[in-house]
């Protein structure tokens, strides 16, 4: 299961960045390759599952739908992976699904952020303000988007110093 799915994520970052024909074929072979990491692993394996879904949702040809349904997988695992849930809710919300994608967003493990990608946290911040507020919540949405200004102005006046 390891080399399959390490040939995988090696596959998906180069496609990520590969013209597009390229990307295409790239997209496939990790597709196919995961495909039999699964067929290899346990069916609560929380990573190949989020790997299948960040697969999908990456490729141009991929389907949102599909996506979700791996990430939703993942994120009833176990172990679930704090990064299917992150995408889980991208998924919800570029569906425009707004309520459930303010719950999957509220439900991300933001601790699971840290170094450099402690930003996702912020980001994440600013995509549930934007889903409260298609919600009508415009008291949780200023709420949010105050507490990312407040992070912004604090990196902002540390930087300074």
């Amino acid at each position: 299961m390891l080399v399959p799915a390490s040939n995988a994520v090696f596959a998906i970052s180069f496609a990520e960045v590969a013209e597009t024909s390229e990307s295409t074929r790239l997209f496939g072979w990790a597709k196919t390759l995961l495909q039999r990491a699964r067929e290899r692993s346990p069916d609560d394996d929380s990573y190949l599952l989020y790997l299948s879904g960040y697969c999908e949702y990456m490729d141009p040809d991929g389907k949102t739908e599909d996506a979700l349904e791996w990430f939703s997988r993942a994120c009833v695992c176990e172990s679930p992976d704090a990064w299917a849930g992150l995408y889980r809710a991208h998924c919800l919300h570029d569906l425009k699904r707004w309520a459930e994608a303010v719950s999957a967003y509220e439900a991300v493990d933001l601790s699971a952020f840290k170094g450099p990608a402690a930003w996702r946290g912020e980001k994440l911040r600013e995509q549930l303000g934007a889903c409260r507020l298609r919600t009508g919540d415009i008291i949780g949405a200023l709420a949010d988007y105050e507490r990312v200004l407040n992070i912004y102005e604090i990196e902002l006046w540390t930087s300074q110093i």
